[in-house]
């Protein structure tokens, strides 16, 4: 027998739910880059696309830095009851859970690293 908690259908309100943020983001993301067009330098008289040189590796480690620290506290805090009760009484709470997704949170970031330092350039 399946438990009932893996295998729950999914009702048309949690899929409407579910796009309440990422569909006005998409839009606005969509207009925004309709309206600003392509960056100035990016493309040469014919039309052919010119490599962009980067503009600050300390910016940029440090950046990723930032959204690491955030996907931290995104990642692992996004559980609805990490303190709870028993019916019983006893506190057990979900620290367990916190702490195996902080875990892969770090494991997705190194492989991430991995692949962009020794992965093949096309």
């Amino acid at each position: 027998m399946v438990g009932p908690v893996l295998f729950e259908p999914i009702s048309s309100f949690s899929i409407v739910v579910s796009s309440i943020s990422p569909a006005p983001a998409g839009v606005a993301v969509l207009w925004g880059t309709l309206i600003e067009g392509p960056r100035i330098g990016r493309f040469d008289h014919t039309g052919r696309s010119v490599v962009l040189r980067g503009h600050s590796a300390m910016l940029f480690v440090l950046g990723t830095f930032m959204l690491w620290f955030g996907w931290y506290g995104f990642n692992s805090g996004s559980f609805n009851k990490i303190s709870s009760f028993y019916a019983s009484g006893y506190y057990y709470g979900q620290w367990s859970s916190v702490g195996r997704t902080a875990v892969t949170t770090t494991l997705a970031r190194c492989a991430a690293a991995l692949t962009t330092l020794f992965g093949k350039e096309s």
